[in-house]
């Protein structure tokens, strides 16, 4: 059936010495996929030692810890388990609205002028309670036409999910604030901290050099950079560049930046290097 099965309490018989009575209740519970969780004495006494309170679980997987707590209020000892449930999921909310998607208060109108003869004749009538429910059976009978009522799932976080379905991070914000939380295990390093500092050290103080070795093969490789006079590149000496050829800024026109501005996302908040 896929539920889980608890079975406990004082079965009046001994799980520490091999009786018939036990091996009855041990084959039976085995059958049934039960496991015993308690191992130890529940009921002490000068002359004897038994273990007779025993729970029996199906689900051995969901247990956290089991065992007996050692009192004197009684002469049985309690027996407890912790287990690892779940909450069953709530079932959904159902509301029962008016649907106004493909409502037209000029179709509306019409419709209900159409009627105008028998909403006319309320005014002739005496009876209040008649004249109510002509009038409500009317104007009901054309609005279920242009705005029929539904029985529909509660909205819950829709209108907010609707609101940022263009942005993504303020939707997983939403989302994150209405599931469920999933605690997450840290991660543990066995090596010692120093070890761990040393290496992150000796990767970051050699990234550069580790970096221009490699740029370096690339741009001597031909298919890469298949025609490119190299003589710049592997220029050595300290000389500095001629006046021409130092960086400078130069003016921008206000349409390039427009142009630039215009092509970005709308839908993105753009970050620093934009």
């Amino acid at each position: 059936m896929g539920k889980l099965i608890i079975l406990l309490g004082d079965l009046n018989w001994d799980m520490l010495k091999p009786t018939p009575g036990s091996a009855s209740l041990i084959k039976t519970t085995k059958e049934l996929n039960l496991n015993q969780l308690i191992k130890s004495p529940t009921r002490i006494t000068e002359s004897s030692q038994t273990l007779v309170d025993v729970i029996f679980v199906s689900s051995p997987r969901l247990v956290v810890n089991s065992g007996v707590i050692e009192t004197c209020i009684s002469d049985h000892f309690p027996v407890y388990v912790s287990l690892k449930l779940k909450t069953d999921k709530s079932p959904p909310n159902y509301i029962t609205t008016r649907s106004y998607n493909k409502y037209d208060p000029d179709l509306f109108a019409i419709d209900l002028a159409s009627n105008r003869g028998r909403l006319v004749s309320i005014f002739r009538m005496d009876n209040v309670d008649e004249k109510l429910t002509i009038f409500n059976e009317i104007f009901l009978n054309t609005l279920d036409k242009h705005a029929p009522v539904k029985t529909i799932k509660k909205e819950y976080v829709l209108k907010e999910v609707q609101q940022h379905r263009n942005n993504t991070g303020s939707l997983w914000k939403v989302i994150k604030e209405n599931i469920a939380y999933r605690e997450r295990e840290s991660v543990v390093y066995s090596k010692e901290p120093k070890l761990v500092a040393e290496e992150f050290n000796h990767f970051f103080s050699t990234i550069g050099v580790n970096a221009a070795k490699k740029a370096s093969t690339l741009i001597q490789d031909p298919s890469v950079y298949p025609a490119r006079n190299l003589s710049d590149v592997n220029r050595t000496d300290n000389s500095y560049p001629e006046e021409n050829d130092r960086f400078s800024f130069t003016p921008v026109p206000c349409s390039e930046i427009r142009n630039i501005i215009l092509a970005m996302p709308s839908n993105k908040s753009p970050g620093k290097d934009k």
